[in-house]
């Protein structure tokens, strides 16, 4: 009986010392959120609704109570995990833009996050993300055979292969 006392102690002592470790995530876990929101805004503007729909569930998980810390701690990672997997891959999708006060309906090609591009249909616009201005620029009709041949193999219409994709030249981090 002694020793069933003791082992109770101890789980009593475990569990009021798990309630203490949760409370101290949760100032861990919001800056996590801010980080990852913080980030989101300042990429390049791919699917944009999707990424902040994430973020909104996110937050309202942080503010269920309902939610244990290491669910919260899990969905988090797994938002970051596909905010990563942004970085090296290859994404076609369409999409609409406003240009003029007129809807186009578009398609982009993501190329991890070097290059955001897109295309209409009848290949008169082609446009590229340009990171300093936050706008799209004219992109030189020489690459719509290469924005092709990536938007292909982004549908897996081709085997994945090399293609020549307009990026700017590295800048080395003390010139910054």
């Amino acid at each position: 009986v002694e020793s069933q006392l003791n082992e109770i102690s101890g789980l009593e002592q475990d569990v009021a010392n798990i309630e203490g470790l949760q409370r101290a995530t949760l100032p861990l876990l919001e800056e996590m959120l801010e980080t990852l929101t913080a980030f989101v805004n300042a990429d390049m503007p791919f699917l944009v609704e999707e990424r902040q729909e994430r973020i909104e569930r996110l937050n309202s998980v942080m503010q269920d109570s309902g939610q244990t810390a290491a669910s919260r701690y899990n969905l988090i990672m797994e938002a970051f995990k596909i905010e990563n997997e942004y970085g090296r891959t290859l994404d076609a999708y369409e999409g609409v833009v406003v240009e003029d006060g007129e809807e186009l309906k578009v398609e982009f090609l993501r190329i991890g996050r070097l290059a955001l591009i897109y295309k209409t249909d009848d290949d008169s616009i082609l446009r590229i993300y340009n990171r300093e201005t936050g706008e799209f620029d004219d992109l030189d009709r020489s690459f719509l055979d290469d924005v092709v041949r990536g938007l292909r193999i982004a549908n897996e219409q081709l085997p994945p292969d090399l293609f020549v994709i307009p990026v700017g030249a590295p800048v080395s981090a003390s010139a910054q």
